[in-house]
């Protein structure tokens, strides 16, 4: 079979087509992923600026590279994207620069940027710089592209040195030159001209060169400086024009000032006034003349004030500053001087004196004319009401604390309304009269802690007091729940209120009034009369008699401590002027039944004696009648029984007296032999006497304090008191002997504690013998720690155990 071409060639054609449609339908698509992976390759690269374009998988490089080596890196980069055939290159450079220049410029809340970057990085971080140094600022950016940049690193860190020196001024502007930087502007203040200084000498970048530093402090209006001396400092305050200025200045201090410490506060600022730093050394020199000053200047006017050693250095100073100050300086001054003392006055004295009613005069010594001042309006303040009449004169050589210790006396007189106080140097005397006994008793110590030990205060001060009446008065008490009140009184107020004393003191007692009212007038009568009859109320029974100004307060009183109480308030309690006395006997229930008891068994003796003898009377009288023979016998037996029994009437009463002579020297024998037989009423009586003395001893003790120095037998002040009343007491109970006891606590060496019983209880001794004790009625005994009422094992429980206690024996 013969093929036939032209039929395979008709069958050909639609593949042709076919395939020529395949290729113009994929061409676009394929095109455009090259063109988007090659430019993923290109940034990756860091090649941004290139632009490719493909006519199927050949592709083309445009753009603009910053440097030489960059087209042909990027035609690498291009070649090796999967799918590219050709990558030709259409690659321009930037142009390149010889003078690298970039600046900034600041003015107001806007920054204008002009100059060359080397990239598109570089202007995002300058911008990012500016926007953090500048916060809320206007950016102008004119930056444009360009090649000859110094190393990016290097570069952007200048930029950035320059944006923060520029921030910290008013205004001005940045500029670099490759790595040359040129400043200019005004500081925002001292501390930021200081600030930038110091970066541009000491803090550069890497690289950075200062091309022009023309970077001025801030201005001030109005231009001010200062200078303060003192004895040991001179303070510099303010501004100066320069460094050059600043260093002048101070080396002047130091010069004019050699001894003073100089603190330098001086800063450097604009705007000062032609010839300040000659206004300034002028000032300096002048105030190193004066003892104290101050100098102050405010754009072109100097005031200079303070202290000269004297007139003459005043007025010459103030002369200096006139001649010598450039114009066009203007100065005023006010150079004080210290006034000449007032002449040495000794003694000095200083006098206040009521004058009238309504007056005070102030004469004497003062020291200066604002002592004067002072003193007059502080007495016109204290004695308000007063007309102050100033009759001082000035004088020195007053003693420390001298206007305290006048006013001291300025309120004395203030207290009596009349009298005179007058200091001499250190001596102050306040005299007066007063009708009030107890201002007159508590001015002089009111005056010693007002003068506060800067003076010596005496009073002297005439009472001006009626006498008191010499009246005759009495209250008795008969014991038996009866008071009479008998004698003279002031008035009826004075009556009815010993009437109610009476009953408030005897509320169960009928009250006898037999006063009569024989007049007078007294502030104090009453009152002692009706503290008779409260002491009378402490009594059995008693009396009390007020004649003229002596109380007495007779009576019984029922124990020792009573007795005591009477004696101390009639000795301590009275009205001034008046005196107490007592005869009070102690007389205890004991002693009472006692007595009682002796007197029954007397009488029942001398009962059963009589009759006796009356049986024996009547046996003779019939023994008479019976026989008259017998009859002288019988007479001579009734007589010799007669003296038989009168014999024992006598011996019975001198056993008696005996017995109650042993009775009180044999009250612990007794106590100890219970095998006697039983004590003898008198016996008993005097060892419940004892009994008594001795509970009245141990109650003042607990009720008081004995105690002694730490780990000592030395009595402490505060044990005085208690053994005062102790003492009292004993004295209450003569015939009794008195034991003390020393114990201790369980702290320390045994043999120790006991030695230091035995010292402290012998302590007490000394002392009650030294208040009038005999010392054969008292006896120490140390025990240690043998005896102890508590357990040692706490604090309070050891000061339990270390005591004095008392006992009583019957001798």
């Amino acid at each position: 079979m013969r093929c036939n071409p032209l039929r395979w060639l008709w069958g050909l054609l639609p593949l042709l087509i076919l395939g020529w449609l395949t290729v113009k339908i994929e061409h676009p698509r394929i095109e455009a992923d090259l063109a988007s992976r090659t430019q993923a390759a290109l940034k990756a690269a860091g090649l941004e600026w290139g632009t490719t374009t493909f006519s199927g998988r050949d592709g083309t490089i445009s753009g603009r590279a910053l440097r030489e080596s960059q087209p042909a890196l990027a035609q690498a980069t291009v070649r090796d994207v999967w799918g590219v055939r050709v990558a030709d290159e259409a690659i321009e450079l930037l142009d390149k620069v010889e003078a690298y220049v970039w600046s900034a410029q600041m003015a107001a809340k806007s920054i204008v940027l002009e100059g060359y970057v080397p990239d598109d990085a570089a202007r995002a971080s300058v911008l990012a710089l500016v926007a953090t140094k500048f916060p809320g600022a206007s950016v102008d950016d004119r930056m444009k592209l360009a090649r000859g940049a110094p190393e990016t690193g290097k570069w952007l860190a200048a930029v950035g040195f320059a944006l923060d020196k520029l921030g910290q001024l008013k205004s001005g502007t940045a500029t670099l030159t490759s790595l040359d930087l040129g400043l200019t502007g005004e500081a925002k203040s001292f501390s930021s001209y200081k600030a930038i200084k110091a970066s541009l000498r000491n803090a550069l970048p890497e690289a950075v060169r200062i091309s022009s530093d023309k970077v001025s402090p801030p201005v001030i209006a109005p231009y001010t400086w200062s200078a303060k001396r003192s004895a040991t400092e001179l303070v510099l305050s303010g501004h100066v024009p320069s460094e050059v200025v600043h260093n002048q200045i101070f080396e002047y201090a130091k010069a004019q000032f050699p001894k003073l410490v100089i603190i330098d506060r001086l800063e450097i600022a604009a705007g000062a006034e032609e010839g300040t730093g000659p206004a300034f050394r002028v000032v300096l020199a002048e105030l190193a003349q004066l003892v104290t000053g101050e100098a102050k200047a405010s754009a072109l006017a100097v005031a200079v004030e303070g202290q000269a050693p004297d007139q003459v250095a005043s007025e010459r100073i103030q002369a200096q500053l006139r001649a010598n100050m450039p114009a066009p300086f203007t100065v005023t001054s006010n150079i004080t001087y210290p006034k000449p003392e007032p002449p040495v006055v000794s003694p000095y004295i200083t006098g206040v004196e009521m004058v009238g009613a309504d007056a005070v005069r102030v004469s004497g010594s003062v020291p200066s004319e604002d002592d004067r001042t002072s003193l007059l309006q502080r007495i016109g303040k204290r004695l308000e009401g007063r007309r102050v009449i100033d009759a001082l004169s000035l004088g020195s050589g007053p003693a420390e604390g001298w206007q305290s210790c006048v006013l001291a006396g300025v309120d004395g007189l203030k207290r009596l309304g009349n009298g005179s106080a007058v200091l001499t140097d250190r001596s102050l005397v306040v005299m007066g009269r007063t009708d009030d006994e107890v201002l007159a008793d508590l001015l002089p110590k009111e005056l010693r802690a007002a003068g506060n030990r800067s003076c010596d205060s005496t009073v002297e001060i005439v009472l001006d007091l009626p006498p008191e009446p010499n009246l005759t008065w009495r209250a008795i008490h008969d014991g038996d729940g009866e008071i009479t009140l008998e004698g003279d009184v002031l008035d009826a107020a004075a009556q009815a209120e010993l009437t109610t004393a009476a009953q408030k003191a005897f509320p169960n007692a009928r009250v006898n009034d037999r006063m009569t009212i024989a007049g007078g007038k007294s502030r104090k009568w009453t009152s002692v009369a009706s503290a008779g009859v409260t002491l009378l109320a402490k009594l059995r029974k008693g009396r009390a008699t007020l004649s003229g100004l002596d109380l007495v307060i007779a009576g019984e009183a029922k124990d020792t401590s009573v007795a005591a109480a009477v004696k101390d308030q009639l000795q301590h309690t009275l009205a001034k002027g008046y005196t107490g006395r007592d005869q009070v006997e102690v007389r205890s229930d004991a002693m009472i039944w006692s007595e009682t008891e002796a007197k029954r068994k007397a009488e029942e003796e001398a009962r059963r004696q009589a009759e006796g003898e009356a049986a024996r009377l009547s046996a003779a009288a019939e023994a008479r009648r019976t026989a008259e023979a017998e009859a002288a016998a019988q007479r001579e037996a009734a007589a010799r029984l007669r003296a038989e029994d009168e014999a024992r009437v006598a011996a019975e009463r001198a056993r008696l007296a005996q017995l109650e002579a042993q009775a009180r020297q044999a009250q612990e024998a007794a106590r100890a032999s219970s095998t006697s037989a039983p004590a003898s009423p008198e016996r008993v009586a005097l060892e419940a006497e004892a009994d008594r003395c001795e509970a009245l001893i141990r109650d003042a003790a607990a009720a008081g304090v004995v105690q002694f120095q730490f780990a000592s037998a030395e009595l402490d002040e505060a044990s005085h008191e208690t053994l005062n009343k102790l003492a009292a007491i004993a004295r209450s109970c003569p015939t009794f002997r008195i034991i003390i006891e020393g114990h201790t606590d369980s702290d320390g060496d045994p043999d120790r504690n006991q030695r230091l019983s035995e010292a402290r209880a012998q302590s007490v001794v000394q002392y009650l013998q030294s208040a009038g004790l005999e010392a054969g009625r008292l006896s120490a005994v140390g025990y240690g720690e043998t005896r102890p009422v508590a357990d040692n094992e706490t604090t309070a429980s050891r000061a339990k155990n270390r005591r004095i206690e008392f006992s009583v024996t019957v001798e």
